[in-house]
């Protein structure tokens, strides 16, 4: 049958059914797309033929709809996928309709369609949206000309963008560092749904960012900034106590959200959506202090610059981004991880002595909860909108970004830094709460405020190695009734001191050498060995024995008097004497 008369004998049937149809093109060449195999790919393949032919005379899904199924007569059947694809393609709304397939689950009228213009996860079922992605890569590897016809782009800039936060920890002289086996950053999506009309693929980012950085690209509304794994990053703490107005802000200041559209042969389209440097400068990333941020004549001039244009408003939201400067720190985004404690010299006399920490983020891995962060960034003017208007983007005086977390998961990729605690002020004590940021990738600090100088430690002594002599810089670890570790140093007489423990119950001291336990009840001493030192020094184990070696002239040895062999039958002499005969007694 040819195609003319095809759209003849379905549109009778259509008007017999009441139904008011668009009038449809069929003038192009016919359509010889072969029937395909009657498995999922083949109908797939079929479906994707349909389409490509028809491009530019189905326009609206009436008309999709009429195209597809006439060229695809199905009543049910592997058929309904090719139909699907075809409509998908065409005009991929995805409500057409069609007959279900048992055999696929109750989902899949509608899977082909979603699959071919790309959000699987678009679909409202969990069954359909499995069904979407088995078949996408099939589809997505086949659909879409060879060659676009022209292509252009559509820009708006954001103020700007946070990269990360650094958490700057307590007591003057202390540093926090990330080193080459870390990274930092935040994955960033820009709040919306696309429009169901609209392809949206791919990514158009062309971001060259300075030195220290990397980019990428991770969907068609969501990217990362991140320190690379070959530089460094860190901070040196100003102050006694945790100062959240020293910590820093890593700020992207010129950052450009681009959509592309390509227009192909027969009208047939595709948006592509990604970040790129603004005027074609490379990215910067300026790091900037809670303080500047508060008071922003503390900022150099070079630092003036990069922000130039930015009002109160937008120092406040890049404050805002920090849970303790305007954000929420309950909303679940800080995972707690342990708890140390910071001291000071004993007396001036006393050395001050820098206590190392590792910090590890290997341990959040157990929570399985996503956490956020969304703030509305002021958007400048750029180069159009109607692009960002057709693919469902809303544009206005202000776009909503939120930075979403993100867990690495193969072996040995968990955040780690390296932290150094120290104060200089006589008789300091602080317990510091540890937390990890899960959208930005960094370790937190909250301090529980000062110490007394005249309380007594729950539990005090020294470390020492094998000698008996008192080690310095030994990191001692004391686990509380509740479960939770305190991590404390000694000072440089080999003391350790631990603050505010519980009143009852036993706690456990520990060294990488030696643990003891102790009751809480009332003050306790307790010495520990050394990390790394053994209980007891061996004793050698003599060498084994050698001959010696002679003796330039040697003694000689007496030899030594055999032992008697045990009697034997006596030997005859050559003449034996007679032996004596017995007199005989008189009878009486």
């Amino acid at each position: 049958m040819s195609w003319r008369k095809r759209c003849v004998t379905a549109v009778g049937l259509l008007g017999v059914l009441g139904a008011a149809l668009a009038p449809l093109d069929v003038t192009a060449q016919p359509v010889t797309c072969p029937a395909g195999e009657d498995t999922r790919l083949g109908q797939i393949k079929r479906g994707v033929c349909v389409a490509q032919k028809m491009r530019g005379i189905a326009t609206g899904r009436e008309n999709a709809n009429r195209v597809c199924e006439l060229e695809i007569p199905c009543v049910v059947g592997m058929c309904q996928v090719a139909r699907n694809t075809c409509k998908g393609i065409l005009d991929p709304i995805c409500n057409h309709g069609g007959i279900e397939l048992p055999a696929d689950g109750p989902a899949f009228r509608n899977a082909a369609c979603r699959a071919a213009r790309g959000p699987c996860a678009a679909a409202p079922t969990a069954e359909e949206q499995r069904i979407c992605s088995e078949i996408q890569p099939n589809i997505r590897t086949n659909i879409g000309p060879d060659k676009e016809e022209r292509k252009e782009l559509q820009w708006v800039n954001p103020k700007f963008e946070v990269v990360s936060i650094l958490y700057a920890p307590p007591g003057v002289g202390s540093s926090v560092t990330y080193g080459e086996s870390s990274t930092l950053g935040a994955k960033t999506q820009l709040a919306t749904t696309f429009s169901s009309s609209v392809i949206v693929e791919g990514s158009t980012s062309a971001v060259d960012v300075e030195a220290g950085f990397t980019f990428a690209q991770t969907s068609a509304n969501s990217f990362e900034v991140r320190k690379s794994r070959t530089s460094t990053l860190g901070l040196v703490a100003q102050s006694d106590g945790v100062t959240h107005d020293y910590d820093k802000f890593l700020v992207w200041v010129n950052p450009s959200l681009v959509v592309e559209k390509k227009w192909y042969p027969g009208g047939w389209t595709r948006f592509a959506m990604g970040m790129r440097n603004r005027d074609g400068s490379r990215a910067r990333v300026v790091t900037v202090t809670g303080a500047q941020l508060k008071n922003p004549s503390l900022m150099n001039a070079d630092m003036k610059s990069a922000f130039t244009g930015f009002t109160r408003e937008d120092f406040d939201t890049i404050l805002k981004t920090n849970p303790y400067m305007g954000g929420n720190p309950l909303d679940g985004r800080l995972q707690r991880l342990e708890e140390l404690q910071i001291d000071g010299p004993a007396n001036t006399n006393e050395t001050v002595t820098t206590k190392g920490f590792e910090l590890s983020e290997e341990m959040t891995r157990t929570n399985s909860s996503s956490a956020s962060n969304a703030i509305d960034i002021t958007v400048m003017t750029g180069g159009g909108v109607s692009f960002f208007v057709e693919i469902g983007v809303k544009v206005g005086g202000k776009m909503s970004f939120e930075g979403v977390s993100t867990t690495e998961t193969s072996a040995g990729t968990g955040q780690k830094a390296s932290l150094s605690l120290q104060s200089t002020t006589v008789g300091y004590h602080e317990v510091i709460d540890v937390y990890f940021d899960r959208v930005y990738r960094t370790f937190a600090f909250r301090g529980r405020g000062s110490i007394p100088s005249s309380k007594t430690p729950s539990i005090e002594g020294y470390v020492r190695d094998t000698s008996g002599s008192p080690v310095a810089g030994q990191v001692v670890t004391v686990q509380l009734p509740n479960g939770t570790f305190r991590r404390v140093g000694t000072s440089s007489t080999g003391k350790y001191q631990v603050f505010d423990l519980p009143t009852s119950g036993n706690a456990t001291v520990m060294t990488a050498s030696e643990a003891k336990v102790v009751s809480l009840a009332q003050q306790a001493k307790v010495d520990v060995r050394a990390a790394n030192v053994p209980r007891f020094a061996p004793i050698p184990k003599p060498p084994p024995p050698s001959a010696p070696a002679p003796a330039a002239n040697p003694i000689p040895q007496a030899k030594p008097i055999p032992k008697p062999t045990a009697p034997s039958a006596p030997v005859p002499r050559a003449n034996p004497l007679p032996q004596v005969k017995p007199i005989p007694r008189p009878p009486k």
